[in-house]
């Protein structure tokens, strides 16, 4: 089924870094919770966040590590990362790398580009487990010092770059959940951005996607089209409802509206 919805094809999500705030405090209060509890289980059980600048012996580490987990997760053939960086380097641009360590083993990281005016996140690979259990995982102390390189470097912004504009059908919902629950704003991205008026439903799938306006200027609304139970998906995916940067509504996934 076809709907009338005008969305971008791409978001990218990107959080202000405010000066006044130490880094921890960037994180929304749920999130910081988390990793204010967890933060000594994870220094005692071995782990360690390193930035560094970006070499060669660290992409000998980092880029099979990534080229598995795309090589798993998609079936494709990952993009050659060190040409990238390299033709990009070529033309001035400066890397680093947050550095995940266990017991002084290299175990993954994400890679990251400093622009003029913010930090924008090129690649990244962790680990799916930690070796010991959290409610923070590994994914929030990595974010947690993205946004201490860009509060150190006095840069306004950071991004962890952009997504398919379509959780639910390649990229997990749960994924969106994140990103809005730790605190990042989605915008439109793309020079010029490409603009969908139109979005094809999935039956038995529930899907989400960010709106925007005709111009593709300005995020709208998040879009839900659920086949799962509404208080169901909700336990589920709490921060998608408590986001407050954007308005949230609300279908079946017949496209029928559904009061919150």
């Amino acid at each position: 089924m076809v709907i009338n919805l005008t969305h971008p094809e791409k978001v990218a999500y990107r959080m202000t870094i405010d000066q006044g705030l130490s880094p921890l405090e960037h994180i929304a209060p749920r999130y910081r919770k988390r990793i204010e509890k967890d933060l000594p289980k994870f220094l005692g059980s071995g782990y360690e966040i390193k930035d560094v600048p970006l070499s060669e012996n660290i992409l000998e580490k980092f880029v099979p590590l990534y080229n598995s987990l795309i090589e798993n997760k998609t079936g494709q053939i990952p993009a050659d990362i060190r040409s990238m960086i390299s033709s990009h380097s070529s033309q001035g641009r400066v890397y680093r790398v947050l550095c995940l360590f266990n017991s002084g083993e290299f175990i993954g990281g994400q890679i990251y580009s400093i622009r003029d005016d913010l930090l924008v996140a090129a690649y990244r690979v962790l680990p799916h487990k930690s070796v010991v259990t959290m409610r923070a995982n590994l994914t929030m102390m990595i974010d947690l010092e993205f946004i201490k390189a860009a509060h150190n470097l006095g840069l306004p912004e950071i991004s962890i770059g952009r997504d398919e504009n379509n959780y639910g059908k390649r990229l997990s919902i749960g994924l969106l959940n994140y990103k809005l629950g730790i605190g990042f704003r989605a915008i439109v991205t793309g020079t010029p951005p490409v603009i969908n008026s139109t979005m094809e439903l999935i039956p038995d799938t529930d899907q989400a996607l960010i709106g925007c306006d005709q111009s593709g200027a300005n995020t709208t609304a998040i879009h839900l089209f659920l086949k799962t139970d509404l208080n169901e998906f909700k336990n589920k995916y709490p921060e998608i409802f408590n986001y407050d940067k954007l308005p949230l509504v609300v279908s079946n996934n017949l496209g029928v509206h559904i009061s919150i």
